[in-house]
């Protein structure tokens, strides 16, 4: 059978690799038909979702729900490591929502984005939703660099929501290329940022 090239490079890719990137094109509408014919040579190492998309009507719920799981194989480490960029600088990793008086100083209020996950993921069907903590005091100093002059100060400390508010528009602004391309990709699929409401693990359904 003649491959086309992208997909002979593919194939010299470790199988893992090649099997997510089999998933990844095909449920994202990226030679669909080419991917999945291709993608039996991979069975052995391919994860359920890939047998289950080869089934499934493409205009079905299930199809799409199938997709947002190979969808978050990558898409769920990525946007980690986006978050992560929100730090405000070297020895702050924080995405600062605001600073404002106290007794011990100008106080620094804002999320941590300590560590590889610093966001929960909770899927419900193809609804995405990102939580983030609700900002909080996590230093007194004054800010200095390139943004601090963006960070907004309150002498008497933010108005109740603000923050969280502050936190949501920054991270959605930060997040707008995945948030607005994941339901042209997936049809149904949405990603919700929600800051300072419980939340929990990435569901794994199928």
């Amino acid at each position: 059978m003649f491959l086309h090239r992208p997909f002979l490079r593919v194939l010299r890719r470790p199988p893992g690799l090649l099997v997510l990137s089999a998933v990844v094109l095909a449920g994202l509408g990226s030679g669909n038909i080419a991917y999945l014919s291709q993608a039996t040579k991979v069975e052995e190492e391919a994860p359920g979702v890939i047998k289950r998309l080869k089934v499934l009507p493409s205009d079905s719920v299930e199809y799409s729900n199938e997709q947002l799981t190979a969808w978050l194989e990558f898409g769920e480490p990525m946007i980690q490591h986006r978050l992560t960029q929100l730090s405000f600088g070297p020895g702050a990793p924080w995405l600062v929502t605001h600073t404002a008086d106290g007794p011990g100083g100008t106080e620094v209020w804002g999320v941590s984005m300590e560590g590889p996950r610093p966001a929960r993921f909770e899927r419900d069907g193809t609804r995405l939703r990102i939580h983030l903590p609700t900002p909080k005091l996590l230093d007194h100093r004054l800010l200095s660099g390139d943004n601090a002059d963006k960070v907004p100060h309150y002498a008497d400390g933010a108005p109740v929501g603000q923050a969280e508010l502050r936190a949501k528009k920054l991270i959605e602004w930060f997040l707008q290329k995945i948030i607005s391309a994941l339901p042209d990709d997936i049809n149904g699929a949405a990603i919700e940022i929600v800051i300072g409401e419980s939340s929990g693990e990435v569901i794994e359904e199928g």
